[in-house]
């Protein structure tokens, strides 16, 4: 069958049968036709021959004694000779001795004591007479019969008619057995067909294979359950470990902040301290703020494995007015201390409290890639980062906007993936792929605008704290922002 065409199992088998059949009965009708006419030849041979010889026999007196006219008459007389038959006397030299009605019959077979054939259906055969019949000697010439084929053509109809009758009886069983073998390979693949489309990871309870062709495919479909199984184990540890690695490098990447803060206030404190002798209360609580952020980035390390279970973080929440007032300051200054360059960021606060459904450290953690994402976009222009806290409808909302370089739209749809950044030399891709999926994991709104040349706004909308005694799992976060 052509690839690309498809036919029915059924179809396909009684297109066989039909066409085997179809062969097999012609090439058996050539084999049965030719030997039936073969045996009728060596029939009509054996009896043409036998006739001519007792006819030769019985009038051989007569012909010797040259009565040869009466001789014919009574031969054809006793023959019964039909239209285009014959019998007629020659001489050695095959030249008829009498010719009825005056014609001569010139002699169609010159072979002395066999049969000779023609197209019309005529068999000839010369018998030889001798005036010495036992010796076979002192030929006196021949007698030749010559007469019609006498085939049974309603035998040989009737022969063939039988055959077909055989081979429509062979074509019939051979259709019906195969109709019923394939309704029963039918019902089987059905079974298990179903079973592979609704429960395969499932025990199967198959009907026994028809036919042992079957029992490999039989054997494998009742073990796959035990496969899918295995498969499962080993996608979920791959997985397990895929979401360990991921945020272990997520970890890595937010410890840089805080680990670069506090070799800056430690190096200027030391400093002092060898300069006046005296602790700088001020530097002390800024070491104090980062080691603590660096604490809680390390106890989320603790919880990467086996037993993580996110519920025991679901329900903290935090004053992001209080905090991002805290996280940007301990930022100016250490910055100030890295490249003596501050108050780029303008600080927006509102005057009440504002309490979001998010840890401090995963809070940390966004305000720290959002920072660092403005900084490296501003780096080519006299910067100036915003960095707002706002209530839109009881919504606690972080706004970070920036004049930076922008990005180009066709990049928007990308920026939180993993590993994609517009700025290969320096950015990692990591940052924004934190932020979006921290939102994620703790239900937050994440927008973004942003045109090229003018700048970027990031604008997070948080789940309030009055509803942090709802499960994460059935919050929606925009029924949340009531």
């Amino acid at each position: 069958m052509k690839a690309g065409k498809s036919s029915s199992l059924k179809k396909s088998f009684q297109k066989l049968a039909i066409h085997w059949t179809i062969v097999s009965f012609v090439l058996t009708l050539f084999l049965s036709v030719s030997c039936f006419f073969y045996i009728s030849a060596q029939l009509e041979k054996n009896r043409i021959s036998t006739l001519a010889q007792s006819v030769a026999r019985a009038f051989r007196p007569m012909i010797l004694e040259k009565n040869i006219r009466d001789a014919q008459f009574q031969m054809k007389r006793v023959l019964d000779l039909k239209n285009g038959e014959y019998i007629v006397i020659r001489d050695s030299n095959f030249k008829t001795l009498y010719a009825p009605d005056s014609k001569d019959i010139p002699s169609t077979c010159r072979r002395v004591g066999k049969i000779c054939f023609d197209i019309s259906g005529f068999i000839t055969f010369l018998q030889p007479i001798y005036f010495d019949d036992d010796n076979k000697e002192n030929l006196f010439g021949y007698v030749e019969l010559k007469a019609m084929t006498q085939t049974n053509l309603s035998l040989l109809v009737f022969f063939v008619l039988f055959l077909v009758l055989i081979f429509s009886t062979f074509l019939i069983g051979l259709s019906s057995t195969q109709s019923k073998m394939i309704a029963l390979i039918k019902e089987t693949m059905q079974t298990w067909a179903d079973h592979l489309k609704e429960s395969p990871s499932s025990k199967a309870l198959l009907e026994k294979a028809p036919f042992e062709e079957f029992y490999p495919l039989e054997s494998s479909i009742s073990k796959l359950h035990l496969e899918i199984k295995r498969l499962k184990e080993v996608a979920a540890s791959e997985a397990r470990f895929k979401t360990q690695v991921s945020m272990l490098r997520e970890i890595s990447h937010d410890l840089k902040t805080p680990f670069s803060q506090l070799a800056k206030f430690f190096s200027v404190h030391i400093a002092r301290v060898q300069r006046t002798g005296q602790v700088d209360a001020d530097i002390v609580n800024c070491i104090t703020r980062s080691m603590n952020k660096v604490g809680d980035l390390i106890r989320q390390v603790e919880i990467i494995g086996p037993q993580f279970n996110k519920n025991e973080s679901e329900f903290e929440t935090t004053d992001i007015q209080s905090e991002t007032k805290i996280f940007i300051e301990d930022f100016e200054k250490a910055r100030h201390l890295e490249v003596g360059c501050r108050d780029i960021i303008s600080l927006n606060l509102p005057a009440n409290t504002l309490f979001a459904l998010i840890p401090k450290a995963q809070y940390y953690r966004i305000l720290d890639n959002l920072l660092k994402n403005a900084l490296d976009a501003t780096l080519k222009t006299p910067a100036r980062i915003d960095v707002s806290v706002i209530s839109e409808g009881n919504t606690p909302t972080l706004v970070v906007s920036d004049n930076g370089s922008g990005i180009e739209q066709k990049f928007i749809k990308n920026i939180f993936d993993a590993e994609f950044t517009t700025k290969p030399a320096r950015g990692t891709g990591l940052g924004l792929s934190i932020v979006k999926k921290i939102c994620s994991d703790f239900k937050a709104d994440i927008q973004v605008e942003s045109k090229l040349g003018f700048g970027t706004v990031f604008k997070i909308a948080f789940i309030p704290s009055d509803l942090a005694s709802i499960n994460l799992k059935n919050v929606n976060i925009k029924d949340a922002h009531i």
